[in-house]
């Protein structure tokens, strides 16, 4: 059985693994943001920009539940209700 002073080492351990992981997600989004901005200073894109940035529109969506879960559930009810909207003739 574990002491209490393990479980404390382990828990500070654990504490520290997350805030290293958030500010990993908080400059990834930094660079999303710069990267867009300039994307959008730029007017035009070319072939390969635009698959780059495709990719990392979806890669961003992939994550989008994970970072911001109460968002997700509400996008998904409102598509769901103007997809039950459009059916209504009423």
């Amino acid at each position: 059985m574990a002491t209490k002073a393990e479980l404390e080492a382990e828990l500070a351990q654990l504490r520290k693994a997350l805030s290293e992981i958030k500010n990993v997600t908080s400059q990834e989004d930094v660079q999303t943001d710069t990267a867009a901005t300039q994307a959008d200073a730029s007017g035009l894109f070319e072939e390969g920009e635009f698959a780059g940035l495709f990719h990392q529109a979806l890669e961003d969506l992939e994550t989008l539940p994970h970072r911001k879960p109460v968002l997700t559930a509400l996008g998904i009810f409102f598509v769901g209700y103007l997809f039950g909207r459009s059916g209504h003739r009423g």
